[in-house]
């Protein structure tokens, strides 16, 4: 079968991949009873959150660097082990520091193993529609809030969160096997079949990790990727809580509107990744920092007015932006930098996702001393206006980096 038929098949086996690789997202789903069952606090819970994002990004960060030198099958194998006992060993644990190893070391370790083989491997395929295809193949990661949610919530129902650890880990271990076996690098027969047309910044460049870390233009990339990102993760992370105790609503109807709102996180990993193909970087970054302030003017208003609706709406909008962020790191890291080291360039770009990660943990101490997210929100609210301003700053850049030979 000629390669850009096959392709797909390799795209679809990634998105699904990742749908399994995100149920990160989905802890706050299991916070209350988690905190029921051990005696923990909110912040306690959100650490738990926050330390599984930093193995995520240490994870990723690593296979960065040994994806030159051990094949990414057995990477994968490694990770279907990590996340398999991780979770496994969660459903028996009854102190925090267990959790801390279980989950958060090994589920968040063996996440970013899988996340950073499967955006490095499967976008060499699609050249020709690089935004798109890592549009679609994060947007598994983001949505599996949304269509494993309600699954992960009727089997708590039924059985509780410990069998539903077991089963979650059993079926990520399943998926990431069949994985290893069917994601590959693109064979030089592959590669000379696939088209090569590519919207390029870097204008062939090739720059290593010690090179990016040299350019101005990469620090402001990054800065507009952490502030994004933490207040997208703060949201996910805290949404659910906010709706139940700021805003009076239901666990049930909280969980649900939780789940419809995170749509907006996989939608915008695809819709942004469209609009680059068609106006590039700077242009979707800017819009990206308008909308998130737009989106936090509108939150902190909902929680003054006590409006749920108006809530899901900003949050909505913010997870679009945080969604699109998600979806532009990786093309941007591979446009402008280019190809040859984009696995080890977006392993040490993962490295912002231990700060961002810091973001949701904040946002929970903030709330046990205030009492309410009317405070912690305010915070998010500076975050957004900070990556405004990057957006402005980063198209000089921008254009400075491209005419440099």
């Amino acid at each position: 079968m000629n390669v850009l038929k096959k392709r797909w098949g390799y795209l679809f086996m990634a998105i699904i991949l990742l749908l399994f690789m995100g149920i990160g997202y989905a802890f706050s789903i299991f916070v209350v009873p988690i905190e029921k069952d051990l005696g923990l606090t909110r912040a306690d819970t959100s650490f738990v959150f926050t330390l599984c994002f930093v193995c995520f990004a240490m994870g990723s960060l690593v296979t960065g660097f040994l994806m030159h030198k051990i094949p990414s099958a057995l990477l994968l194998k490694i990770a279907a082990c990590m996340f398999c006992g991780g979770f496994i060993l969660s459903s028996r644990v009854t102190m925090l520091w267990q959790l801390y190893f279980t989950y958060s070391i090994c589920v968040g370790f063996s996440i970013g193993i899988a996340y950073n083989i499967t955006v490095s491997i499967l976008p060499m395929y699609f050249h020709d529609k690089v935004g798109i295809a890592t549009g679609m193949l994060l947007m598994g990661f983001a949505m599996s809030t949304t269509l494993l949610g309600p699954i992960c919530e009727a089997g708590m129902s039924l059985w509780g969160w410990k069998t539903m650890f077991f089963v979650l880990g059993i079926c990520g271990a399943v998926v990431l096997a069949a994985a290893s076996v069917i994601i590959h690098h693109p064979t030089e027969e592959q590669r000379k079949n696939l088209t090569q047309k590519e919207h390029l910044v870097n204008q062939g460049k090739e720059l290593s990790p010690s090179g990016i870390l040299k350019t101005k233009l990469y620090y402001v990339f990054l800065l507009i990727y952490i502030t994004i990102g933490g207040v997208g993760m703060a949201l996910i992370n805290h949404g659910a809580m906010t709706l139940q105790e700021d805003l009076s609503v239901s666990a049930s109807a909280a969980v649900f509107l939780i789940g419809i709102v995170c749509l907006f996180n996989g939608i915008g990993r695809v819709v942004w990744g469209l609009i680059y193909d068609r106006i590039g970087d700077s242009s979707c970054l800017r819009c990206l920092g308008i909308l998130l302030v737009g989106s936090m003017l509108m939150i902190l208003l909902s929680l003054v007015i006590v409006s749920p609706m108006m809530f899901g709406v900003g949050m909505g909008v913010a997870l679009l932006c945080y969604g699109g962020s998600s979806s532009l790191a990786p093309i941007l890291v591979r446009a402008l930098f280019g190809e040859q080291y984009f696995s080890m360039n977006f392993a040490v770009t993962n490295i912002g996702t231990i700060i961002l990660s810091c973001v949701p943990a904040l946002i929970g101490a903030l709330q046990m001393n205030f009492g309410n997210y009317q405070v912690p929100y305010m915070v998010l609210l500076g975050l957004a206006v900070i990556a405004l301003v990057m957006t402005i700053i980063y198209k000089p850049l921008q254009l400075r980096f491209s005419l440099i030979k």
